[in-house]
């Protein structure tokens, strides 16, 4: 089994050597190596050829720090009118695991905390993609982990896990069970076949599921797993348990999409990544393809039956 890629994408500013520590410290965990990459505007100078030469050398002193942790370290250098379709391409070629990038945005309006280019990463990436966020108040050596019992939430949780194992860090998930006043159907609540505790009691029962389905994931490698489950939003109880356990790092998984949906990601997946305070991970699933069209097949025209010529001439003689 080759060893993992993590890609680092970087403009050599401070907030991008964050992503690229992040990085080195995952791929040192786990036997990997580190791709740094960096796509030039190409409409940067007017000197483009002085200007290429410039940011190779910077290039080249960023990428000194991330090698003293033992991870092989590569850079790479592409000129290009389109940075984000850069970073995919690169990305698709060395198949990188994860894609790692860290938002310059940290003050203003909610909606530019992540900026427009890590807006368009979270639709399009086609891999495991790592929002990298600096954040000292929170305790790096915990892993909040959000499940809902689907597919895309075991591939979730399998990553955390493996995260957890590598960093030797402390795993916690969390599950959202929506609210009982949205359980309850108002016809049925007006005929009274149903109520509020009865929706009460449809969660209590599905409490004990969820921990069931989760200690299906436990091994010898991994820490004792803590389950919490909460009541209410998702994306808004799973930011409020990252914030009550002081955790560095939030899992999520991202639903499977058609081609056609791929470019989009849940509102839960995107609300949390668009708003923690801490880094998250969003682990998509394999796109699901289409299945075929089955050709129709062709309908047969019986071609009309010919009259002989000899009944012909018959009729023409019996009507002159």
């Amino acid at each position: 089994m080759s060893s993992p890629t993590y890609v680092a994408a970087t403009d050599l500013s401070q907030a991008s050597r964050h992503g690229a520590r992040v990085a080195s410290e995952l791929a040192a965990a786990t036997g990997g190596r580190v791709d740094l990459f960096c796509a030039v505007p190409s409409d940067a100078s007017a000197d483009m050829e002085t200007f290429v030469e410039s940011v190779s050398r910077g290039l080249e002193g960023f990428a000194k720090p991330y090698t003293k942790g033992g991870a092989e370290v590569a850079q790479h250098l592409a000129v290009s009118s389109d940075a984000e379709r850069s970073i995919l391409k690169h990305v698709k070629k060395v198949n990188a695991a994860v894609l790692v990038i860290a938002p310059r945005g940290v003050t203003g309006a909610k909606k530019f905390l992540l900026g427009s280019m890590t807006e368009r990463l979270i639709r399009s990436c086609p891999t495991r993609l790592l929002i990298a966020r600096r954040a000292p108040s929170r305790d790096d050596q915990r892993v909040l982990i959000a499940v809902d019992g689907s597919a895309g939430s075991a591939r979730a949780l399998r990553a955390g896990l493996a995260i957890c194992a590598a960093r030797k860090a402390r795993p916690i998930v969390v599950h959202v069970i929506a609210p009982p006043s949205s359980w309850v159907n108002v016809e049925e609540t007006l005929s009274g076949t149903n109520s509020y505790k009865t929706a009460k009691a449809r969660m209590k029962k599905a409490r004990p599921a969820i921990v069931q389905w989760v200690t299906r994931f436990e091994s010898k490698d991994t820490p004792a797993l803590q389950v919490h489950i909460r009541e209410g939003h998702a994306a808004e109880e799973i930011l409020a348990q990252a914030r009550a356990s002081n955790a560095g790092m939030i899992v999520v998984g991202t639903q499977s999409r058609s081609r056609v949906q791929e470019f989009f990601v849940g509102s839960v997946a995107r609300g949390v990544a668009t708003h923690a305070k801490a880094s998250v991970l969003l682990v998509r699933g394999t796109p699901s393809r289409p299945a075929a069209a089955k050709p129709k097949r062709a309908r047969a025209i019986k071609a009309a039956p010919r009259k002989s010529t000899r009944a012909a001439r018959r009729k023409k003689r019996e009507t002159t």
